[in-house]
């Protein structure tokens, strides 16, 4: 991979020759009364020849719950490449908020705390339409709670 450029749009990655010296970061590792954690990156490598995760980032000290670094999946890899471009290398000197979201495990079916990126400093504005019209929404009717519809999360 020596000669070609780096994308968070690639699909396959050349083998890397680094193995895994440290404890990777997961969401379990982050406490429950915690809903995230703040990481700066140092490095972006790409993932060893075994690994899903296409990239590896490195963290600069202090490092979170001892870790050191935190494999990178594919759609975590998407979501930096719509903050900050399809380059890897514009996450060095980074702060990143890793977020706890809740997911299924795809080797055990369990549902596991999970690490999504949340916010990355320096991340471009994200583009909305502000000429558009605010639909009028008709007034929602009362449940036999005594809310309103439209007072549920969801």
């Amino acid at each position: 991979m020596a000669n070609q450029k780096r994308s968070f749009s690639a699909q396959v990655n050349a083998d890397s020759d680094g193995g895994l010296k440290q404890k990777l970061l997961h969401g379990s590792d982050i406490p429950k009364q915690f809903d995230g954690v703040v990481v700066k990156v140092k490095t972006v490598r790409d993932s060893p020849a075994n690994f899903n995760a296409p990239f590896i980032l490195d963290f600069d000290e202090p490092f979170p719950y001892g870790c050191k670094s935190w494999a990178m999946n594919m759609t975590n890899a998407a979501i930096a490449a719509s903050k900050v471009g399809d380059d890897p290398d514009a996450l060095i000197g980074k702060r990143i908020y890793l977020k706890i979201i809740m997911t299924d495990n795809p080797k055990t079916g369990d549902v596991v705390r999970s690490l999504t990126i949340a916010k990355i400093e320096g991340e471009k504005a994200a583009r909305v339409d502000t000429t558009a019209k605010k639909p009028k929404l008709e007034k929602a009717p009362k449940t036999s709670e005594g809310i309103t519809e439209k007072d549920l999360p969801f």
